[in-house]
């Protein structure tokens, strides 16, 4: 493999197995034979730039395969030349630079994709290759939307970087946010939300850059924020059977649960 360090993870429709790299593009493993097939962008094109930077993969409903990047954009996998082509896409008119960095990537049941960006929340359209910001000017931030996720009821989940966790109805429009404080210590990191994820029995799990992994209960705990009762672990020097890092990039339930 190029590299060791690894942001993103996919298994595909025939089991393959891409893998997004820190610095060094995109790796493919055919389980099969046991093979690597690398793709990364010459380092030397400056428009390129920041496209070997992967930090989220998906296949969609329609068997595509994309990757975001921090600082390259928004790449899409041919299969019939077995490349990946960075997409320019157009956001508010001629704005590149907002789309520049994609971080997280989800499909909506319609085709279209919602992108969380360095500049706040998207939803981008693969048949017209546009992008439009979710929320209006007055709303739309520079906040970072480091992941997405969606609860069992169709709501979106939203880590951002500084402005703890959001909780939105795509529909109604109603945002509940979760912010950093006395009982949600865990996001007054820098980086603030890494990951989340629903397990089996639909409690959140929200691992954080620094600040540990913490648990929200299932979804009568929901309705008042400020009063959520968020369970944080953090890694304790003193204590070897504490979690073995506070920077919590993944999380992945198993069948065991």
């Amino acid at each position: 493999m190029a590299h060791n360090s690894i942001r993103a993870l996919l298994e595909d429709r025939d089991g393959r197995v891409w893998v997004g790299l820190a610095n060094a593009g995109i790796n493919r493993l055919d389980p099969l034979t046991g093979e690597f097939t690398r793709y990364r962008f010459a380092g030397d094109d400056p428009t390129t730039q920041g496209a070997n930077r992967v930090e989220t993969l998906l296949q969609d409903s329609s068997g595509v395969i994309w990757a975001g990047t921090a600082g390259g954009g928004l790449l899409r996998y041919d299969p019939e030349k077995d490349e990946f082509e960075r997409l320019l896409i157009r956001t508010d008119g001629e704005d590149l630079d907002k789309f520049n960095s994609v971080y997280s990537l989800l499909e909506n049941d319609d085709g279209t994709l919602w992108a969380g960006t360095a500049k706040g929340l998207y939803t981008f359209d693969p048949t017209a290759e546009t992008a439009v910001p979710f929320f209006s000017p007055e709303e739309q931030t520079d906040t970072a939307v480091n992941v997405l996720s969606r609860d069992k009821d169709g709501k979106l989940w939203i880590g951002t970087d500084k402005n703890g966790l959001l909780r939105l109805d795509p529909r109604s429009r109603q945002l509940k946010v979760f912010p950093p404080g006395e009982n949600f210590p865990a996001v007054k990191s820098e980086k603030g939300i890494s990951s989340l994820l629903f397990d089996h029995s639909g409690v959140l799990w929200v691992g954080t850059w620094g600040g540990g992994l913490c648990r929200l209960p299932a979804p009568s705990t929901w309705e008042d924020p400020a009063a959520a009762p968020f369970e944080c672990f953090q890694n304790q020097i003193s204590q070897p059977e504490s979690l073995g890092s506070s920077t919590v990039t993944t999380l992945y339930e198993d069948r065991a649960g």
